[in-house]
């Protein structure tokens, strides 16, 4: 009866050890095979920003036929907020080409003269997912990467993590951008694409759509990392976004001491 019991005891964990095993495996399966939650996606994060060059009008105080400012250009592209200041001011990443619009004229056919002749007052602000307008002004701008921190009294709504490597080739990306301002109060085109490698030269290929106003958008991995950012793209072929990796990203953070 002894030997009995025993065999049975011996039987009863093996089975036991079985079902936990493949249970276990199951749970590993599902895990994988479960895409990515997408609300999670930092939606309102995502800043599109503007600069406007317009002339300025000396109005007299109370007169209220003053006419509107003469714009005389303006520039767009997009961008995220990643991170806050020790004063609560949000920080945000885009493209350096568009903050260094600010200092000139863009616009080939407008004449350097005209400010000498009228107040040229330029504008930098931000429009949050939702469609509040904030100003905002220019902490750093590197040339060499094209890229651009950017501070503003905007509300961070959360922190945005810079992911430790570029993922591999094939892996899903994502991002979220106003290509050609296209987006609206509560809505912006969000892009899922695959990740397409980085050349000898630094320069990473995103498999997401990129055109002008795309430039700026942070490229996220699955854990909505930052891993780039679109920085250009080929009018004749819109299906590919081109730019620095995180590695660059993190280099132009560090040297102004963000903390990410």
């Amino acid at each position: 009866m002894k030997k009995n019991s025993l065999r049975e005891s011996i039987m009863r964990i093996m089975i036991l050890s079985l079902f936990i095993s493949v249970l276990i495996s199951l749970i590993a399966l599902i895990v994988d095979s479960t895409p990515p939650d997408l609300t999670r996606i930092p939606t309102e994060n995502f800043v599109s920003l503007s600069i406007t060059k317009s002339i300025a009008l000396d109005c007299e105080e109370g007169y209220g036929d003053c006419e509107e400012p003469v714009v005389l250009e303006g520039s767009s592209a997009s961008g995220m907020v990643f991170s806050e200041d020790e004063d609560g001011n949000s920080l945000i990443l885009t493209a350096g080409h568009f903050c260094e619009t600010i200092f000139g004229f863009s616009d080939q056919e407008l004449d350097p003269s005209i400010s000498l002749l009228f107040d040229i007052k330029t504008s930098l602000t931000i429009t949050d997912f939702y469609g509040s307008v904030w100003d905002a002004e220019i902490v750093d701008l590197d040339r060499g990467d094209d890229l651009c921190l950017v501070r503003s009294e905007m509300p961070a709504f959360r922190k945005i993590k810079m992911a430790r490597d570029i993922p591999s080739v094939g892996e899903k990306i994502y991002t979220i951008s106003a290509p050609l301002s296209i987006r609206s109060d509560g809505a912006a085109p969000h892009f899922e694409g695959i990740f397409s490698g980085c050349d000898s030269m630094g320069i990473c290929f995103f498999g997401v759509p990129a055109i002008f106003g795309s430039s700026g958008s942070l490229v996220l991995n699955d854990n909505y990392e930052v891993i780039g950012m679109i920085q250009m793209a080929d009018p004749n072929f819109p299906a590919v976004g081109m730019g620095v990796s995180v590695r660059d990203i993190m280099r132009f953070l560090d040297k102004n001491e963000v903390n990410y």
